[in-house]
């Protein structure tokens, strides 16, 4: 396929850029390759020892292979990087590159249902923090949970202070 050409053409550019190794990763787990879907991901982790992306396609290659034992500690090491990038984030939390880099983490590795849970969390601990909550908005409205998506609006015109009535005025809220 062109993707895979692709791929392979950018590694040759550069033989260390792991999201072409996570990408030719994808894509050989797609076309039942697990042993080249592995090369390619353990390829990734030598640059990036924590990749959240790459532990994921090396640990769907153990799984599809039905490598049960492999399968269980490359989970085990993802869940430890896991918990490096949350407490990362934790540190640097006004980080734009760690909170997109956490979203489209959880994005690509199919773990959507941890986004508004993790984005609520977020609000409720700094109900200030505006990327947060327009965020969150915009998941509950696209998840069609229109109810949660207005409570929380309301919340956030609740908790606005007098010196940020931008904030009404962006939520279309009347002040009170």
């Amino acid at each position: 396929p062109a993707a895979m050409s692709e791929a392979r053409t950018a590694l040759e550019v550069n033989e260390n850029h792991v999201g072409s190794r996570v990408f030719l990763a994808e894509l050989l787990l797609e076309l039942e390759d697990y042993d080249e879907a592995e090369a390619e991901s353990l390829r990734a982790l030598d640059v990036d020892p924590v990749n959240l992306e790459a532990l994921s396609r090396l640990a769907a290659a153990h799984y599809l292979r039905g490598s049960h034992e492999e399968f269980e500690a490359v989970e085990e090491r993802h869940d430890e990087a896991e918990k490096l990038f949350l407490e990362c984030f934790g540190t640097y939390p006004g980080s734009d590159v760690t909170f997109s880099g956490l979203l489209d983490y959880y994005e690509a590795s199919e773990q959507r249902h941890k986004i508004i849970p993790f984005l609520a969390k977020q609000v409720r601990q700094k109900p200030d923090a505006g990327a947060f909550r327009n965020e969150l908005i915009a998941r509950l409205e696209a998840a069609n949970d229109f109810n949660a998506a207005e409570d929380l609006l309301l919340t956030a015109a609740a908790q606005a202070s007098e010196s940020e009535p931008r904030i009404l005025r962006i939520l279309r809220i009347p002040r009170t």
